[in-house]
């Protein structure tokens, strides 16, 4: 992904969500990047996800609750 979509994206995502805070990036040569974020949606509102997934250049889209609790 290069640096322009991959600000576009994250801009999009910035918009749509209340808060949010880049937890990890990985980039594998050719395959693309992964990049991991938490957020805080606005009225725990998922559809954002939905568009995003749709964007060019993104391959898959995820959103995971976490309420803080690993199970063991």
């Amino acid at each position: 992904m290069d640096g322009e979509l991959e600000q576009k994206i994250e801009g999009y995502i910035r918009g749509e969500v209340k808060k949010m805070q880049l937890k990890s990036k990985t980039v594998t040569g050719g395959a693309g990047s992964e990049v991991i974020y938490e957020i805080r949606p606005k009225d725990n509102d998922s559809a954002f996800v939905n568009v995003l997934s749709n964007m060019r250049g993104v391959e898959s889209a995820v959103m995971v609750s976490y309420d803080g609790n690993y199970a063991a």
